[in-house]
């Protein structure tokens, strides 16, 4: 009996475990993630950071990621931002989902697209904030099979950004 006591236990105790959150903090932002997340601050592609998952396979043709791509835009309203933003990005993706949201205090321009790029299907929830005359362009990049696998983990992340 003590012994089925310890296994339940044990296993309360495993499952009840969660990814241990990691906050990157620079100058400017801060933004929080779980540790299974691999973090790269090359600044590719003109990027402040990316955090990626890792391949679930041979077949995985795709890592999930986030990255933060900040960016000079001048004198310019969230709103008149959002308009022009949409208009360009409706070229070439197909938008689901386009709304103002505030998080951590910040207004925020949220954008849900899909759009497929080597033949492969995917989704993107893009966060921007204006401030001080600079985009902060947030991305969720995902494969469109796996992107309910993925989201909440990555919204977590999504919503924890803050600008400084």
């Amino acid at each position: 009996m003590k012994l089925l006591v310890y296994l339940l236990a044990a296993l309360s105790t495993l499952s009840c475990q969660e990814d241990k959150m990691i906050k990157l903090e620079r100058n400017g932002f801060s933004i929080s993630y779980p540790n299974h997340l691999t973090l790269d601050e090359s600044g590719q592609e003109g990027t402040s950071f990316v955090l990626t998952t890792q391949k679930s396979g041979q077949n995985d043709v795709f890592v999930e990621n986030i990255n933060l791509v900040i960016k000079n835009v001048g004198k310019t309203s969230l709103d008149e931002f959002s308009k022009r933003t949409e208009n360009e990005i409706s070229t070439v993706a197909n938008i689901i989902e386009s709304n103002r949201l505030k998080i951590n205090g910040k207004d925020c321009f949220k954008l849900v697209l899909e759009a497929t790029q080597n033949n492969v299907d995917l989704t993107f929830v893009q966060h921007y904030y204006l401030e001080n005359q600079k985009v902060y362009l947030l991305t969720f990049s995902s494969e469109t099979k796996v992107y309910y696998d993925y989201y909440n983990d990555m919204n977590t992340v999504l919503t924890s950004f803050e600008i400084k």
